[in-house]
């Protein structure tokens, strides 16, 4: 594995799959309601097609923790970085809000512009939640790269104490939810239920984000002994394991759905989820076989952070046009519709990159 400018194919992979999957998820066209009089088993179909796409923010995470654990460390240029994101969030925020102003015609005065900024009002720029928790990687960034420098078993020590609170709490919950729901017929649910009380330091800052990030430096430390273990060998073994692993996810929602009487997100809620976790590690053995320098997936890797600040208000000005040409809402008219949000939030980033002074924005 070459480092410096050479571009790295399955990170770029990786990082491709993963943009695709947040746009998927966002531009969803279909219906998944599976509680509804008139779900069928295609509606189930597409709602266990959902389960994959909660891996989208987790193989971000995951990609970042390798290149920025493989990095010596510069801790002047990475308070710059850290200074950049936050004000990123910020600016992106705004423009985010004045766009549903201009273009959706939404009423604000001073003050709610200022406080929908500062919350990240629900439903126009809560997607931004994302950097707010790299920024919080970021800040004990520095800590856990000298442990993982110097002290590999500490660093491990870490990452094992983190996934147990973490997703080792949210298994509990699932089974205490299969018990109530499947065995007990009480339809209680138990979402968010902190097992480990008053010792559980990683909650209320998503916790599992620094499972999958410091899974990635992991990943760097072991890559010699993965990339030979892995590469082109027994590649059905990881392929069956994400349709179980989606199966056992889908199982989850449906049960948490039936009990709770509303449609369980898989994607946002299952980012915690021990399903999640295997899908993102299945899918990094598997595009370890990616030896291609294909333009448009290098592209789209290079620009990830201005496709994913673009693409909602893309979405939001190609719905009403979508929605006027009649066409199917089917699995395969959403893979094509989300190309389409793709390539035109591609666009535009390339074309912000061509401006010197709004290159920043995206970069």
């Amino acid at each position: 594995m070459k480092v410096g400018k050479k571009r790295i194919q399955w990170i770029d992979l990786m990082e491709s799959i993963a943009i695709y999957f947040v746009l998927f998820y966002h531009d969803k066209i279909y219906s998944i309601d599976i509680l509804s009089s008139q779900a069928t088993f295609q509606t189930y179909i597409l709602y266990y097609v959902q389960t994959i796409l909660a891996t989208c923010v987790p193989l971000f995470l995951f990609v970042n923790g390798f290149l920025m654990f493989k990095k010596d460390f510069n801790l002047k240029k990475h308070l710059f970085k850290l200074i950049k994101l936050i004000i990123l969030a910020y600016i992106w925020g705004s423009i985010t809000l004045l766009f549903y102003i201009f273009f959706r015609n939404e009423s604000f005065t001073l003050i709610e512009f200022i406080l929908a900024l500062v919350t990240w009002k629900q439903g126009y720029i809560n997607h931004i939640w994302y950097i707010g928790s790299l920024v919080c990687i970021y800040i004990l960034f520095p800590l856990l790269k000298s442990v993982y420098d110097n002290n590999r078993k500490i660093f491990i020590y870490f990452v094992i104490i983190c996934g147990l609170m973490t997703f080792g709490n949210t298994v509990l919950n699932e089974l205490r939810t299969v018990l109530n729901v499947v065995i007990l017929h009480n339809d209680s649910v138990s979402y968010d239920v902190n097992y480990f009380s008053i010792f559980n330091l990683f909650r209320g800052i998503r916790g599992y984000t620094f499972v999958y990030f410091c899974l990635g430096g992991l990943a760097y430390m072991y890559f010699d002994r993965i990339n030979n273990s892995f590469v082109a060998k027994h590649q059905w073994i990881p392929l069956l394991t994400i349709l179980f692993s989606c199966l056992g996810l889908f199982c989850v929602g449906v049960i948490y759905s039936k009990g709770s009487g509303s449609v369980w997100d898989v994607v946002w809620n299952g980012y915690d989820s021990l399903f999640t976790l295997v899908n993102v590690l299945c899918i990094f053995i598997l595009c370890l076989n990616y030896r291609s320098n294909n333009y448009l997936v290098t592209q789209i890797s290079m620009n990830t952070l201005g496709i994913y600040f673009i693409h909602l208000l893309i979405i939001s000005l190609a719905k009403p046009y979508f929605s006027k040409m009649h066409i199917p809402c089917n699995i395969f008219m959403n893979i094509l519709y989300t190309l389409l949000i793709l390539y035109l939030s591609l666009g535009l980033t390339l074309c912000l990159r061509k401006v010197p002074l709004l290159k920043k924005l995206v970069e």
